[in-house]
């Protein structure tokens, strides 16, 4: 596994990536900068989905147990 970064970092130097290999971004919906995390967001307004995804898998934990 570690071999494998290596390569990646090798081609990445050499010029040799492909295009599809990069990881795809969107605009945040609030300021328009690219960025590549799950909600969207960009780290500023981030905060408040990982928040709320935290709390409804700990509600979900929660209801299984009852």
């Amino acid at each position: 596994m570690f071999s494998e970064y290596i390569e990646k970092g090798i081609d990445i130097l050499k010029g040799t990536m492909n295009i599809g290999d990069l990881k795809k971004h969107v605009l945040c919906d609030d300021c328009r900068k690219p960025t590549a995390s799950a909600c969207g967001c960009c780290k500023k307004y981030s905060k408040g989905y990982y928040v709320m995804q935290f709390y409804a898998q700990q509600l979900q934990m929660f209801e299984d147990h009852l």
